[in-house]
C-alpha cells in the first residue's frame, strides 16, 4: 500500500497525531510505503525515519497565522489563503503529478483541503482525519471579513470530494464531510518510567517540575521578574532563550515530547489539541491559558474540565508571571481522570488499512 498523508503546518498538533497513526500503520502493515506532504518541520517526523517513509515539504494551506499562541491575525490568514486559491491550478497540477509518480493508492489529509482535489483528479480514495475543518474555523470570522466568504466556499468544495472522515473526539461542526466515522483520541503515550527520564535530564529531586509547553513567542510576553521569582517550582522549557534560575532548559528533540511530559508534575500551556490529548492520555495536570479567536478553544477547555485535572489561568495573569497561586491550586486538586479511549492510532491504522482493502478488492 502506498499512502500519501497531507498535514496542515498549523502548530504541531496535527503533525504529531498523524505521526502516531503512521508509525502504527508502518508496524501493522509491513508493506506500507508512506509519503508526507506538509510544511510542518521535518525534525518532527524523526520517529518515522526509515526506508518506507519519505518527507516532502509543501505549503498547501495556511492554517491560522499567529504572532503567538493566544490570538490569530484573521485578516492576514484569509488574505494568505486567498493567495493560495489564485495559485490553485498550478498547485493542483503539481500534486496530481506527485501522486501519479509515487503510485499512491490512498490519501489521508489532516486537514489540508487541496489533498482532496488532487486525489479526485487521480481517482484515488481520500479520507480526512481531524476534529475540526478550516471552513468551520474561518466561518467564525465572517462577521468581520465577509469579503472572504469565497475562501470558505472554495475550502468546502474541496472537502466535499473526500470519501469520508475519521472524526477525532472534541470536534466542531464537520458536517461538510460525508461518511463520518468516530474514532478514539490519538495520544503519544510515555514508554519510559518518569524517574529514569528525570535522572537523565537532571531534574531537581526536591521540587515539582512544571513543563512550559509554549513557544518563544508565547514566553516573550511574560514578566519574568515575577515568574523567575517562583522558587517553589522548577520550570522545564525547550526554549534556548529562557534558561537559568528556576528554568531548566532542554534541547527540543533530545527526548520524545511525551517522555518529557511524563517526567514533569504538571503542564502550563494553551489548550491546543495535541497537548490536551497528551495530558489526558498520560494523566498529567494542566494549567491552561484560554486563547482568543479560536472557535475550538471552548470545546477543548470544556473537555479538559470533563476528562482531566486542570485549572484555568487568565492571559493577563499569565503575562504578569503571577503563576504561583494557580499552580498551587492545580497541584492541590484531587485526581480527576474519568475513563476515555486513547487507542486512536491503533483504530485509525486499522481503518485506513481496511479502507484501502475495500477500495481495491
Amino acid at each position: 500500500m502506498n499512502l500519501c498523508c497531507y498535514i496542515t503546518g498549523h502548530g504541531y498538533g496535527h503533525a504529531v497525531r498523524c505521526i502516531e497513526i503512521m508509525r502504527t500503520l508502518l508496524q501493522m502493515v509491513p508493506t506500507t510505503q508512506i509519503r508526507v506532504r506538509t510544511c510542518a518541520p521535518q525534525w518532527l517526523f524523526s520517529p518515522l525515519q526509515n526506508e518506507r517513509f519519505k518527507y516532502k515539504s509543501a505549503l498547501l494551506d495556511v492554517g491560522a497565522l499567529q504572532k503567538n499562541s493566544f490570538s490569530v491575525n484573521k485578516e492576514k490568514t484569509l488574505k494568505s489563503y486567498a493567495g493560495l486559491i489564485k495559485k490553485k491550478k498550478a498547485l493542483l497540477e503539481k500534486e496530481t503529478a506527485f501522486l501519479i509518480k509515487e503510485k499512491i493508492d490512498l490519501v489521508i489529509s489532516d486537514i489540508t483541503p487541496l489533498a482532496f482535489d488532487a486525489a479526485k483528479e487521480c481517482n484515488i480514495p481520500a479520507y480526512a482525519v481531524g476534529n475540526f475543518s478550516w471552513d468551520w474555523i474561518y466561518k467564525d470570522w465572517l462577521d468581520e471579513y465577509e469579503d472572504y466568504r469565497y475562501v470558505i466556499e472554495d475550502i468546502e468544495n474541496s472537502y466535499r470530494k473526500a470519501d469520508g472522515l475519521f472524526r477525532l473526539p472534541f470536534y466542531g461542526d464537520m458536517e461538510i464531510f460525508k461518511n463520518i466515522v468516530d474514532v478514539p483520541l490519538v495520544v503519544r503515550k510515555a514508554r519510559i518510567a518518569a524517574d529514569r527520564v528525570k535522572q537523565k535530564l537532571n531534574f531537581p529531586a526536591d521540587k515539582k517540575c512544571i513543563l512550559l509547553a509554549l513557544r518563544d513567542t508565547d514566553l516573550d510576553v511574560v514578566d519574568w521578574t515575577r515568574a523567575a521569582g517562583i522558587s517553589e517550582f522548577c520550570f522545564v522549557s525547550t526554549s534556548e532563550k529562557y534558561r537559568g534560575g528556576n528554568i531548566h532548559s532542554i534541547k527540543e528533540g533530545v527526548l520524545p515530547f511525551e517522555q518529557v511530559l511524563n517526567a514533569c508534575d504538571a503542564v502550563l500551556s494553551k489548550p491546543g489539541y495535541g497537548i490536551v490529548s497528551d495530558c489526558i492520555g498520560n494523566q498529567k495536570r494542566i494549567l491552561y491559558i484560554p486563547r482568543q479567536d479560536f472557535i475550538e478553544d471552548s470545546i477543548l477547555r470544556h473537555n479538559l474540565e470533563i476528562y482531566s485535572t486542570c485549572e484555568e489561568m487568565s492571559l493577563e495573569q499569565y503575562k504578569k508571571g503571577d503563576w504561583l497561586s494557580k499552580l498551587k491550586d492545580l497541584l492541590n486538586k484531587p485526581d480527576h481522570w474519568p475513563p476515555i479511549q486513547t487507542n486512536g492510532s491503533e483504530k485509525l491504522a486499522e481503518k485506513i488499512h481496511s479502507s484501502m482493502a475495500r477500495h481495491y478488492q
